[in-house]
């Protein structure tokens, strides 16, 4: 019995540790929204790879993440997010590419730029030396800066994105949004222990 159950409980920690980080990225003061969609991928491998590849096992666990992320988080917006964070695009480029995500790209820029024709064809010639990683896309220092834990996605663009201004700017966009108000609901709690309701009363 108790063998079973700790088995059991073993094959539960499998499957909610990669989901925890996850959770954890999104919850943090940086901003995240280009992560989303990339790591849930790569949860969704973690997962099946803990369980041994037993479909048996992690089917129903992969149907729960893409009933909330079909209806959630696979919009053009979040794809395009994954297609320029560059820590994720050239491991995964020829993947990418089959599933038609610089198509989506283009979408999202015709729909930021709606009104300048002119600035959409700019992304849509700017973008084949990102894919590519030419000009300064394919400097030294910018390839070895792709993995780096202390620049941002955003970070990268504004330092190597200097020859594909309208795409820098675009990604700067889009990887600077953040997945919550946790940041903000943290300062209101220590806002909270200098300025409280008992002080506010206080006489001199």
């Amino acid at each position: 019995m108790n063998y079973r159950f700790w088995s059991n409980m073993l094959e539960v920690i499998n499957y909610f540790e990669p989901l925890t980080f996850v959770l954890r990225r999104v919850d943090g003061d940086v901003p995240a929204m280009g992560y989303i969609y990339g790591d849930l991928l790569k949860a969704k491998q973690e997962i099946a790879a803990c369980l041994n590849r037993n479909e048996k096992k992690y089917g129903s666990i992969w149907k729960i993440i893409d009933g909330r992320w079909d209806s959630k988080l696979k919009t053009a917006l979040h794809k395009a997010r994954y297609f320029l964070n560059l820590s994720f695009f050239y491991e995964n480029r020829n993947e990418m590419e089959e599933e038609g995500m610089m198509e989506v790209v283009i979408e999202c820029a015709t729909r930021m730029y709606r009104d300048d024709i002119t600035v959409q064809d700019n992304i849509v010639a700017q973008l084949s030396m990102y894919a590519e990683a030419t000009e300064i896309f394919g400097t030294t220092i910018a390839i070895r800066q792709r993995n780096s834990q202390e620049i941002s996605p955003a970070n990268w663009w504004s330092a190597h994105g200097t020859c594909a201004k309208d795409l820098k700017k675009m990604a700067i966009r889009i990887l600077s949004l953040t997945c919550s108000s946790s940041t903000c609901e943290r300062n209101w709690s220590a806002f909270e222990s200098v300025h409280s309701k008992k002080r506010t009363r206080l006489g001199q």
